[in-house]
C-alpha cells in the first residue's frame, strides 16, 4: 500500500475514533440529566448524631438520615435518588 494511501487511512481512524468520544460523551451526558429513580449501593464513613450518617458515594460523601436501625461505620447501604435528584436522596436499606 502507498504511503499516501496509509496516512488516508490512519486520518479515517482518527476521525471515526473522534466521532465516537463525542458520541459516547453527549450520550452519557443525556443519561445524567434524565430524571428516573436511580438505586445506588454506598459507604459508610462516619457515625454522625441523630440518626445521621456521612455516606460514601462515587467517591463523594453525603449527609443522609436513616431512622430503622443503627448502621455501623464501612457497612454497605442502598440509596434511592428518586428523579436522578441528589438533594432528595436517602438511605433505603442496609447490606
Amino acid at each position: 500500500m502507498t504511503n499516501i494511501k496509509q496516512q488516508i487511512l490512519e486520518t479515517i481512524d482518527i476521525l471515526i475514533d473522534k466521532k465516537v468520544d463525542n458520541l459516547n460523551k453527549n450520550i452519557n451526558r443525556k443519561i445524567e440529566n434524565l430524571k428516573f429513580d436511580k438505586t445506588v449501593r454506598g459507604t459508610i464513613s462516619e457515625i454522625l448524631d441523630d440518626n445521621c450518617y456521612n455516606v460514601n458515594i462515587f467517591g463523594k460523601v453525603y449527609k443522609l438520615k436513616y431512622t430503622k436501625e443503627e448502621l455501623k461505620k464501612d457497612s454497605f447501604v442502598y440509596i434511592l435518588i428518586p428523579n436522578n435528584d441528589y438533594k432528595n436522596m436517602f438511605i433505603l436499606c442496609a447490606c
